[in-house]
């Protein structure tokens, strides 16, 4: 007897905890009321991404300097192809009704598996994130987890203009300062 109490009690008090914590609706394409449709491309802001080629990720935190990886999917294909299969994620360091911030990011993983890889490596056209989002989270069951609102199309990262025409007068330069030898 003294053991079912103990496994009821253990049972429930896990329950408590997990109800505990907040859940949000890590999507890319959430129709109304939300209207979230942000389509994520490869570099060439035409190609949508898809299938295990290309993973999202979501980040969540109480704060956005104390946010970790909660979550990540593969994107669909063929007419799905540019979104993720919508998924009720809860964040374990933020209670349901608190404010967290989250921030959507994509990379390709056929080239480096993780995002924080991707990020460190500097490369071009391998990965690319949202703005940190601040959300109010659900308690979980029956509440709707919120969608990331304000979420926007994204394309793998592609150097600015700006960085671009830096680099041209950098390599300019060089040639300028070579020939003067």
């Amino acid at each position: 007897m003294k053991k079912l109490v103990a496994a009821t009690f253990a049972c429930s008090l896990l329950g408590l905890t997990a109800y505990g914590q907040g859940q949000i609706n890590f999507a890319n394409f959430v129709p109304a009321p939300a209207n979230i449709n942000a389509i994520m491309y490869q570099s060439d802001g035409v190609t949508k991404l898809t299938g295990p080629t290309y993973e999202a990720g979501l980040y969540a935190g109480p704060t956005a300097a104390s946010m970790t990886l909660v979550a990540q999917a593969a994107f669909l294909t063929g007419g799905g192809a540019g979104y993720i299969a919508s998924q009720t994620v809860t964040v374990p360091t933020v209670a349901g009704g608190s404010v967290a911030a989250v921030q959507f990011v994509i990379w390709d993983v056929s080239q480096y598996a993780t995002f924080t890889a991707a990020e460190q490596s500097g490369a071009l056209n391998v990965f690319a994130a949202s703005p940190v989002f601040n959300i109010t989270l659900s308690a979980g069951a029956p509440a709707t987890p919120p969608a990331i609102t304000g979420l926007q199309s994204m394309t793998l990262n592609v150097p600015e203009p700006g960085t671009l025409a830096l680099a041209g007068l950098g390599a300019a330069a060089g040639l300028i300062f070579r020939r003067r030898k």
